[in-house]
């Protein structure tokens, strides 16, 4: 199977090293401070994502991000899979950038519960036009750049292509639920579910949990079914963006416009 009858049949995909251990070390030193920034600026210690970091002032250099992607092995590997695609983001979207670091909780663990993006995600929105727009895959691609190993996001393959089934709609509807749960699970029935409840009913679905090493890229669609689970244990620094197109840019705009 090539690598884009993969992506296109499992909607993600793992590729190894595709920066340098020299990249990585660049990435972690201009990344290095955010996290301690941001966290104060916000008040917030359970702050799990900084975004766009085109626009966070205490951001050293945003014209690296501009030169990072022009790496080589991430820009063969995004032509082997699209054409007519860019990333990060061009000038001309600087409203809908979405260069972002994500990084652990301090206090808590923190989860975004199982999701696909816009639909789940965006109030009132056509999800009609969502899954229209879907059918095109140069739209709803994202990417992760781990600069420490990253074993966050669990995904369910295939279903960026199909609707939910009965058991992830529920799930999905009970997303809220898992975003802060709690570290010790206790005996009561009406707490808060707890992560290991969480991983349990992701691998009853069908769901992997993708295990990243600093400088690989997870490629996936937005559009699969997915979720984050972040350990206050586990120090993590990812990048994360999307590879936009003129369809994609054409339906953001057109969505939030509305």
């Amino acid at each position: 199977m090539t690598l884009k009858a993969e992506y296109t049949k499992h909607g993600f995909i793992l590729s190894s090293g595709v920066f340098s251990e020299e990249e990585v070390e660049r990435a972690l030193t201009l990344c290095a401070d955010l996290p301690r920034s941001q966290r104060a600026k916000q008040n917030n210690r359970n702050l799990q994502r900084i975004q766009p970091l085109q626009r966070v002032t205490e951001f050293k250099d945003p014209q690296w991000i501009n030169n990072f992607y022009q790496a080589p092995r991430l820009k063969q590997l995004l032509s082997s899979l699209f054409t007519d695609v860019i990333t990060p983001t061009p000038d001309m979207s600087r409203d809908y950038q979405i260069t972002g670091l994500l990084i652990e909780p301090l206090d808590r663990d923190w989860s975004t519960g199982l999701h696909r993006d816009y639909r789940d995600l965006v109030p009132n929105l056509d999800v009609d036009l969502w899954w229209q727009t879907n059918q095109d895959y140069r739209c709803f691609n994202q990417l992760n750049i781990p600069l420490f190993p990253d074993h966050c996001l669990w995904v369910i393959p295939g279903s960026h292509s199909r609707p939910d089934s009965r058991l992830e709609s529920q799930l999905v509807d009970r997303r809220s639920e898992f975003l802060n749960p709690r570290d010790v699970p206790n005996a009561s029935s009406d707490v808060e579910p707890t992560q290991d409840e969480l991983e349990k009913k992701l691998i009853e679905l069908g769901a992997v949990q993708i295990k990243a090493n600093p400088g690989d890229v997870i490629l996936y669609r937005s559009s699969l079914l997915h979720c984050g689970i972040y350990s206050k244990e586990t120090r993590r620094m990812t990048l994360h963006d999307g590879v936009y197109s003129k369809q994609w840019h054409e339906y953001v705009l057109k969505t939030f416009a509305q």
